[in-house]
C-alpha cells in the first residue's frame, strides 16, 4: 500500500515511526487498499 501512495503522490514522505525496531507495512488485497484510500480526503 506504500506503493500506491508513493504513486498517488511521490512527495509523501513515508518514514520509519520512531523507537519502532522495523519499517511497518501493510499488505492488504487491492479491494481493501482502495477502500483505505478513497477515505483519504486527498486521495479523490
Amino acid at each position: 500500500m506504500a506503493d500506491r501512495i508513493k504513486l498517488w503522490s511521490p512527495t509523501t514522505d513515508l518514514y520509519k515511526i520512531q523507537e519502532s525496531g522495523h519499517w511497518p507495512s501493510i499488505e492488504v488485497p487491492d479491494i481493501i487498499a482502495d477502500a483505505i484510500l478513497a477515505r483519504i480526503p486527498l486521495y479523490r
